[in-house]
């Protein structure tokens, strides 16, 4: 840098400090300036810009300034912070010095803390205190930061002895991140931005540009129809109709609305919201298209919440939102730069979770990998959305209650509150005629079982009573049916209390439209809905036209947000393509997955813990003649099982799935005697461990499938024991006369690394 570049920077400096940039953006800018000049020029040379920028920088210098900035940025202040201390202590107040200093370090404690770094956490802590403290405490090792709140808790408490003033510092940290960061639901939702000084300046591409803000709101609903349009005020200020605000909150409002009473929320366009924002930072520019999808969610909710009367709507404390929306209520994608500068802010803070637009995933993901790189502990999770029904829909997102006969009722009353005494009269007579049908009610109409009987089903009771009917106008094959665990599911889908049924139909013969077609009946025997699995298909240039039978079906809470999805398997007749389906309790399909090769069955279990479920599919591939283990990460399944690239079972015009593991076991010897193909049929989890089961029908004399060996893994995929069942030793000394061998029994099992095969080593015992 020469001195004009030097002094055309200064320039620069000096116009954005004068502007209308925040405090958070004018510190960015001031340690910008002295790290692009500091290499080029002695301490003595930047004097008078020292001198200059001192009074801007200790005043910006704050806790709320130096929040959720990387490591490298804090060391930056800390060190200007060390040249005014050491060169410039006559022109600068020691106080402010102090104060800055203070706050510097302690931003390094709360981003060591976060990322899990305790080295670099434990200097910060010692000179904050001025103890010495020990090596890393044991209760810390866990401190792998996607529970940064509970290892500061934890951090606290392990130095509450030995090192009681910084056992109060770390205590302060933890008490202030439970209010702001605290995994339970409140009424307020993060906002994640890239600075802007006004609408004529692009955003500033470098990552140390992006901050967080907590938007919290407070909502009063006037039922006045005569109104004109929802009013808008931002910290208590009225905000004009003609502010980029007032016009973000008006249209996410409005994208909003068919999702409220799509949901099931009464928020009429007659209802008016009297919306009062608490932003924590009011310097910052708040508009821009990123703001749409998280301001839809609170003005939404606030609308909810204001007409009912009570706290419906809340959103948990510990995850950010971004995105655009267009009129259709589409999630639309972020700037590049900008979310570079917005992922950066939420790693280097407590956040647990950031939602970014479905389109940017690839993005989010690559530049949280190469954070990770260098902090390696830090994890944050990342969720993607499309939709903004999707986003309302999502309980990691938004905690919506249900909207009950009691919530309406309350919320009816406090509405009318001239008309009590008839709601109370009305209420009265409903309660009489509640007792009156209280005969009926207590009848059993729960769908326990079901039947089929030429081409009709029937749901039955517990006592065995028939409930409903219904007639498909075909006949069904009725032992197709008999296995409770397959393709027939009698169970609470919605979790109202009562069973639906969820049926299949799994017929050889071509049925025309009911073919690979997945029923579900309410407990009335009502269609909720009729879904169709497979579709025409070309593997390998051969076309498999669309004619599909229902293997297995299933509904399950997959991601945790307490409603279930139905997952469903269907197999091509006579042939091998194998759908697997993941749908939404409304009927959408949340992704798809081909198999070349029938999968048996789908358990799900939570393998690495994360509160999804992940899919362990078992069954055989066409191509390798093996018993296979698919495990997909619900629910956006994708693509094809990994296959030899453009060969006869490799799905024309699919990429591989992206499974989170694929593993082929070796060939039994009783496989090779018996000219019988191996199959996974079973999958479990129990104490840490998963067992995979494997059977064959020559296990058995009597041609019955059964399991002869399991093969156990760790939650990390890796080969822990093989379990050799007795008859997989006496049929193979029944077929060839000699007994299996050591070598027999060890035959590598294969894993899918994303580019071709590897084997799996067996762990050692003991062995980590």
């Amino acid at each position: 840098m020469k001195t004009i570049e030097l002094e055309q920077a200064r320039c620069r400096l000096a116009e954005c400090l004068a502007g209308p940039a925040s405090g958070h953006e004018k510190l960015t800018f001031i340690l910008r300036f002295f790290r692009a000049a500091s290499p080029h020029f002695s301490a003595d040379a930047l004097r008078s810009y020292h001198l200059e920028f001192s009074s801007p920088f200790l005043k910006t210098a704050s806790a709320a300034a130096l929040a959720n900035r990387p490591p490298g940025f804090l060391l930056d202040a800390l060190e200007l912070v060390r040249v005014y201390r050491e060169r410039f202590a006559d022109d600068t107040s020691a106080d402010d010095l102090d104060r800055a200093e203070r706050a510097c370090r302690l931003a390094l404690l709360e981003t060591a803390v976060v990322l899990g770094e305790w080295g670099q956490a434990r200097e910060a802590l010692e000179a904050l205190s001025g103890e010495r403290l020990a090596a890393e405490p044991a209760d810390t090792q866990d401190s792998a930061s996607y529970y940064p709140l509970e290892a500061c808790g934890k951090l606290a408490a392990s130095l509450a002895g030995p090192c009681p003033v910084a056992a109060g510092i770390v205590q302060s940290v933890a008490d202030r991140w439970c209010s702001e960061f605290g995994a339970q639901t409140g009424d307020r939702l993060w906002l994640l931005f890239a600075q802007k000084a006004d609408e004529n300046r692009p955003a500033h591409p470098e990552p140390d540009c992006g901050f967080l803000i907590a938007a919290g709101l407070r909502t009063r609903v006037r039922l006045h129809p005569e109104a004109a349009d929802d009013t808008i005020r931002l910290n208590n200020d009225w905000v004009s109709r003609s502010e980029p605000f007032h016009r973000l909150i008006r249209d996410a409002l409005t994208s909003m609305r068919p999702i409220l009473a799509k949901t099931g929320y009464a928020a009429p366009s007659d209802r008016h919201g009297h919306f009062l924002f608490t932003l924590s930072e009011r310097e910052a520019a708040f508009y821009g298209r990123s703001l749409e999808a998280p301001l839809a969610l609170l003005a939404a909710g606030g609308l909810v919440n204001g007409y009912y009367g009570r706290p419906l709507v809340l959103f948990p404390d510990s995850t950010a939102v971004t995105g655009g929306v267009d009129g259709e209520g589409r999630i639309q994608p972020v700037d590049k730069d900008g979310l570079k500068a917005k992922l950066h802010a939420a790693f280097f803070s407590p956040l647990r979770r950031v939602v970014v637009p479905w389109p940017n995933l690839q993005e989010a993901v690559s530049v949280i990998e190469q954070l990770r790189i260098s902090h390696p502990n830090r994890r944050l999770d990342l969720q993607s959305a499309d939709t903004l029904e999707a986003l309302w829909n999502d309980r990691n997102v938004a905690e919506a209650g249900r909207v009950t006969t009691a919530v309406r009722l309350t919320a009816g009353l406090r509405r009318n509150r001239g008309r009590i005494a008839w709601s109370a009269a009305w209420a009265g007579l409903l309660l009489v005629i509640a007792l009156l049908l209280l005969p009926l009610l207590l009848r059993d109409r729960n769908p326990a079982s079901i039947d089929v009987s030429g081409s009709v089903l029937v749901a039955r009771s517990a006592g065995g009573g028939e409930l409903w009917k219904h007639d498909f106008g075909v006949p069904l094959t009725r032992s197709r049916y008999a296995d409770p665990s397959l393709r027939v599911r009698v169970t609470d889908t919605d979790g109202d209390g009562r069973r639906e049924v969820l049926f299949g139909v799994f017929e050889s013969t071509d049925l025309g439209a009911l073919n690979g077609s997945l029923f579900l009946f309410s407990a009335d025997g009502d269609l909720r809905l009729r879904l169709k699995t497979g579709r025409a298909m070309r593997f390998g240039g051969e076309i498999y036209e669309d004619h599909y039978r229902v293997a297995f079906a299933d509904a399950a809470d997959l991601d945790g947000d307490g409603t279930k999805e139905i997952v469903s398997i269907a197999f091509h007749f006579p042939d091998y393509p194998c759908c697997v389906n993941v749908w939404s309790l409304s009927g959408e399909k949340l992704g798809e997955y081909w198999h070349s090769g029938q999968l048996e069955k789908a358990e799900v279990i939570d393998a690495d813990g994360d509160g999804v479920r992940e899919l362990f599919l078992a069954g055989q591939n066409n191509e390798y003649r093996c018993a296979v283990l698919a495990v997909l990460k619900p629910p956006r399944l994708t693509g094809a099982s990994p296959q030899t690239p453009a060969g006869a079972y490799a799905a024309d015009g699919l990429d591989t799935g992206g499974e989170m593991a694929y593993i082929r076991f070796p060939k039994s010897v009783l496989s090779e005697l018996a000219l019988n193909r191996d199959i996974a049929l079973h999958a479990e989890e129990h104490d840490g461990r998963i067992r995979v089961g494997l059977a064959n029908m020559a296990a058995s004399a009597h041609g019955i499938q059964s399991h002869f060996i399991y093969y156990i893994f760790d939650p990390r995929f890796r080969l822990l024991d093989v379990d050799v069942g007795d008859c997989y030793f006496s049929r193979v000394f029944e077929l060839r006369g000699r007994p299996l061998t050591d070598s027999e029994l060890s035959r590598p099992v294969l894993r899918f690394n994303g580019k071709g095969w590897s084997e799996i080593q067996r762990l050692k015992a003991g062995s980590d």
